[in-house]
C-alpha cells in the first residue's frame, strides 16, 4: 500500500510539474506608449501598477521582452485598458507599468493586479473596484471614496476625506485607519474585514463572520448577523 501511494504521489508531482510552464531567461525591456486622453483605469492578469499625477500623460511599461511584446494597451472612451493577448499563458514574470496623469477618476483591477496611486490631493470623488485578489494602496485626499472589494482583495488608504462607501465581499479588507473621514457606509459580507477612522457619522451592514473595527466616536448606525461584529478600538 505504501509503495502504491508513493508511486501516485509521484506521478502527481510529475503531471503537475510537467503543467508548469518554463518562463525561460529574462530580458529586461523597457517600452513607451503614446496614449493620452483618459481618467480612467481597467487592468488585469496580474500586473504591477504604479500611478501619479502630472501635467502630461506618461506610461511607460518594463517587464520581460517576451511578456512586455504580448501587452496590450489601448484607450477607448476615457479608460485605458491593460491586459493580455495571450490571456491563457498564466506564467509570467512581472510587468511594471508607470503612468502619469493629470486626474484620475476611476480604477478596476482584477485578476491579482498589484495598483500603487499616489499623490492626488485635491479630487472630488474616486472609484475603485478591485476583484481577484487585487491589492491597491492609495495615498491621497478625496471627498469622496467609492469603492467595492471582492474576492479576496485588500485596499490600503493613506491621507484624508469626507466620505467613504465600500462594498467588500469574499474575504477582502479595507485598511483606512490612516485615512480619517467625516463618513462612512459599509456594506460588508463573507468574512471581509474593515479598519476605519471616523468622526462623525458610521453605518454599517455586516454580515457572514465580518468584522469591522473602527476608531473614534461617530454616530452609529449599525445591522449585524452571522456571528460578525462591529468594534471600537
Amino acid at each position: 500500500m505504501k509503495r502504491i501511494s508513493f508511486f501516485v504521489i509521484l506521478c502527481v508531482a510529475t503531471l503537475l510539474n510537467a503543467c508548469k510552464e518554463d518562463l525561460g531567461p529574462y530580458k529586461e525591456v523597457t517600452r513607451a506608449y503614446s496614449l493620452d486622453t483618459f481618467s480612467k483605469l481597467t487592468m488585469e492578469s496580474g500586473l504591477r501598477v504604479d500611478v501619479q499625477p502630472g501635467n502630461n500623460f506618461s506610461i511607460t511599461a518594463r517587464g520581460n521582452e517576451e511578456d512586455v511584446n504580448d501587452l496590450v494597451l489601448t484607450v477607448r472612451q476615457g479608460v485605458l485598458y491593460a491586459n493580455y493577448k495571450n490571456s491563457r499563458r498564466r506564467n509570467r514574470y512581472d510587468t511594471f507599468i508607470m503612468i502619469t496623469m493629470p486626474a484620475i477618476r476611476a480604477v478596476n483591477f482584477s485578476g491579482a493586479v498589484h495598483a500603487t496611486i499616489t499623490g492626488f490631493l485635491t479630487m472630488n470623488e474616486l472609484d475603485i473596484e478591485l476583484s481577484g485578489a487585487s491589492k491597491t494602496d492609495y495615498k491621497g485626499n478625496v471627498n469622496l471614496v467609492k469603492s467595492v472589494l471582492s474576492g479576496a482583495s485588500t485596499l490600503t488608504m493613506t491621507g484624508e476625506g469626507k466620505k467613504l462607501v465600500s462594498e467588500l465581499s469574499g474575504a477582502s479588507q479595507l485598511e483606512a485607519y490612516d485615512y480619517p473621514a467625516d463618513e462612512a457606509d459599509l456594506d460588508v459580507s463573507g468574512a471581509s474585514e474593515v479598519r476605519i477612522r471616523i468622526n462623525d457619522m458610521l453605518k454599517v451592514k455586516a454580515s457572514g463572520a465580518s468584522k469591522v473595527r473602527y476608531r473614534g466616536n461617530p454616530q452609529k448606525y449599525i445591522d449585524v448577523s452571522g456571528a460578525s461584529i462591529v468594534v471600537q478600538e
